[in-house]
């Protein structure tokens, strides 16, 4: 298993102050010794944490994974669908010459969008994708956000050949308290198991209801212990990626997913490891 973490937020909320404030952030020499000093194998860039945006100059060492802006626009109508799929092929040709993965948001139905209607849209937009990454010599992860593993069955039934999935535990645990999905997010993984190359992981409340709070391992109330035992008992080998907004809940994290794999180090320190 590969383990990495995402760039920082220039912002992130302060509960005791009800507001955004600003974040403490690191040059990208310096997340790249924070990288390397706690045994990390990647940093997945996010291009909406704009300190990060406006610095990079140069593909960075080991930025393996770009993660591409959101867009909530409901694939609905012909030109709101034209609309997605130019947009995130005008950021992939921009950005393939120093990445060749990218997470994209699966788009979610929007509740006055037929489930028919949607289900259909998602399979032009799948293959889309995979014609784009095909020709780009890419590979196209998307992620769960507010969707039903219904959802996301149209992109296990078809044999992709450059498209994968992004298994977000929070988002998927943010569908299931607001009943967009009604099986446990573990059956939904399970589900799509098989076409997932990446896990986004962080802590959170299971009531949470409108974004997940991106806390330390172990600080919420999500069954952290008990997803990262399904990892070791299906031999997850692919990309894990901590998504905390600070870098002191990044290192916390690491070490709490070290001590809870101990018993079976080899699974964590494999071959990909440095």
């Amino acid at each position: 298993m590969e383990i990495g973490f995402f760039t920082l937020p220039e912002k992130i909320w302060n509960e005791k102050k009800g507001k955004f404030v600003n974040n403490k952030l690191y040059s990208w020499d310096e997340l790249e010794e924070f990288r390397e000093k706690n045994k990390f194998n990647y940093i997945e860039f996010m291009i909406e944490h704009m300190y990060y945006y406006n610095t990079l100059n140069q593909k960075p060492k080991s930025c393996k994974i770009c993660h591409l802006s959101l867009l909530d626009t409901p694939l609905l109508h012909k030109e709101n669908f034209e609309f997605v799929c130019k947009f995130y092929k005008m950021q992939i040709l921009k950005y393939k010459k120093w990445f060749k993965i990218f997470d994209i948001h699966l788009p979610y139905r929007w509740l006055f969008v037929p489930k028919k209607v949607y289900l259909e849209r998602i399979e032009n937009f799948a293959k889309f994708l995979e014609k784009l990454a095909k020709e780009k010599k890419v590979e196209i992860l998307l992620e769960n956000e507010l969707h039903s593993y219904e959802e996301f069955l149209v992109l296990t039934e078809r044999d992709y050949k450059n498209l994968g999935i992004t298994f977000d535990l929070g988002h998927a645990y943010m569908s299931y308290v607001t009943k967009r999905c009604k099986i446990h997010p573990f059956k939904f993984f399970n589900k799509i198991f098989d076409k997932v190359e990446n896990i986004h992981l962080m802590d959170s409340h299971r009531n949470w209801k409108i974004h997940h709070e991106h806390l330390s391992l172990g600080k919420g109330s999500l069954p952290i212990k008990k997803f990262l035992s399904i990892l070791d008992h299906k031999g997850y080998d692919k990309m894990l990626t901590l998504e905390m907004l600070k870098i002191n809940d990044i290192k916390e994290s690491r070490k709490y997913i070290q001590h809870s794999f101990n018993h079976f180090k080899p699974l964590i320190y494999g071959t990909n490891a440095t």
